[in-house]
């Protein structure tokens, strides 16, 4: 930065009376901070050569890019593209990694074929998941929704855990027909397969476990009846209640009888206390012991309530920031957002964390996440907001409560991205339709 005691733009090595961060010169240091290779002045990291000096030897020994071999292109691509790192010596650190360095090492001599089908013969890790993306983000590979990929993997070992024959050709064609397609199609949109994918597990995984139930008391799908419906939900956790679905599906293809499954009551709805929530409000834009990315998407919550698979895969382009203010939008209206809101959303675009091997600036996402391309995991961000001491579910349904009471559900649901459907049942929670019909200010 700029030293503030010669104003020089250097390195800031030193720190004067009242904390500030100055150069070597005004700090009086002797001690040379010159790489000895580049001969730039960086903060020297190892046998006198700064941190890409060395990131870049560790890149050679790992890649050895060579002119003569077919593959240089591909591994001098990657060696430039990892150089142009915000934070080399967290690739330092990255390259210690055993697994990395292997599979870095087999990719560039050719030994493992840079494709997706390749990639996905080898052992399943956070390594080879962060090179999956590294790979894709730079353009050698082509892009793929990796919760799809993930999905259509897990099919098989799930059906591999049925024990009837007949019950595992019924669950293929369940997992197969029914969720893959659904989950494809998701894979196709904005938001990706995600969340589409974590449901589709659950009530497949519910599917097997009845299966597996039948069979253990000598039943087969075919026989199975009413009286095996109502003792597998009465006797197990709510979760067994999801196996509507497969029943519906499996009846359809006259695989079983039409049987009923009750429906779950629920007998309360998670919500927070309305003065709670504003206090959040108060609390989260005050507070900035907290990284402003959790700050922000806090109040995506507390404000619009957002969930939070729609908030970690939000981009710059979902805001316009200008002189006078910042808008947001969720659907195709754009939202005016309040002051001390908009302020927030610039210092955060302004100052988004880096991800380890590009810099920050190069993605378009808003929460950026560790891997290259990617937006931060929504399991992470639940943590973060949960640390905040924010209940995600409560929250969400007393801010969508609060919405629908100060404006007709419909235009909510148009602005914020809801299905009208959702709304009217927090319109129904407070009485309003009733009210707005009798008042004749609301109308079908």
């Amino acid at each position: 930065g700029t030293c503030p005691g010669c104003t020089t733009d250097t390195l800031l090595p030193g720190l004067d009376s009242e904390g500030q961060s100055i150069c070597s010169d005004c700090a009086g240091y002797t001690r040379n901070f010159t790489c000895s290779r580049c001969s730039k002045e960086r903060a020297p990291y190892r046998r006198g050569l700064c941190e890409w000096c060395s990131l870049a030897d560790d890149l050679d020994l790992v890649l050895q890019p060579s002119a003569f071999s077919p593959e240089s292109a591909f591994g001098s691509a990657l060696r430039s593209h990892l150089l142009e790192a915000a934070r080399p010596r967290s690739i330092v650190r990255w390259l210690q990694n055993v697994q990395v360095r292997d599979l870095l090492s087999g990719l560039a001599r050719g030994d493992v074929d840079a494709t997706h089908e390749s990639l996905d013969q080898l052992p399943q890790n956070a390594s080879l998941a962060h090179i999956r993306a590294l790979l894709i983000d730079r353009g050698q590979l082509p892009s793929r929704d990796e919760a799809l990929a993930r999905f259509t993997a897990w099919i098989p070992m799930k059906i591999d855990t049925v024990r009837a024959p007949e019950s595992r050709d019924a669950l293929r064609r369940f997992a197969t027909w029914h969720h893959l397609r659904r989950v494809r199609m998701s894979a196709e949109k904005d938001r990706g397969a995600t969340s589409a994918a974590h449901n589709a597990k659950q009530e497949i995984t519910v599917a097997a476990n009845f299966l597996n139930w039948l069979g253990d008391r000598g039943t087969a799908l075919s026989s199975c009846g009413q009286e095996h419906i109502d003792l597998w939900v009465s006797n197990g956790p709510t979760t067994r209640y999801t196996v509507r679905n497969f029943l519906t599906y499996t009846a359809a293809s006259q695989l079983s009888r039409s049987l009923v499954v009750p429906r779950r009551t629920v007998k309360s709805i998670r919500r927070v206390d309305k003065l709670e929530r504003i206090e959040m409000i108060r609390r989260i834009l005050d507070d900035r012991s907290h990284p402003t990315s959790h700050r922000l998407a806090a109040l995506l919550l507390l404000i619009f309530g957002q969930p939070i698979t729609r908030i970690v895969s939000m981009t710059i382009d979902d805001f316009n920031l200008a002189d006078t203010g910042a808008q947001i939008r969720f659907s195709d209206d754009w939202i005016e957002l309040p002051p001390a809101v908009a302020k927030l959303v610039a210092d955060h675009l302004e100052n988004r964390a880096p991800t380890m091997t590009r810099a920050v600036d190069q993605s378009h996402y808003v929460f950026p996440g560790s891997r290259p391309g990617q937006h931060i995991h929504r399991d992470s961000l639940k943590t973060a907001l949960n640390r905040l001491g924010i209940d995600l579910l409560g929250t969400r349904n007393t801010t969508l409560d609060e919405l629908v009471a100060a404006m007709p559900s419909p235009l909510v649901a148009d602005s914020l991205g809801f299905s009208y459907s959702a709304l009217a049942q927090h319109e129904s929670f407070q009485g309003l339709r009733f009210e707005r019909y009798v008042a004749g200010r609301y109308s079908d």
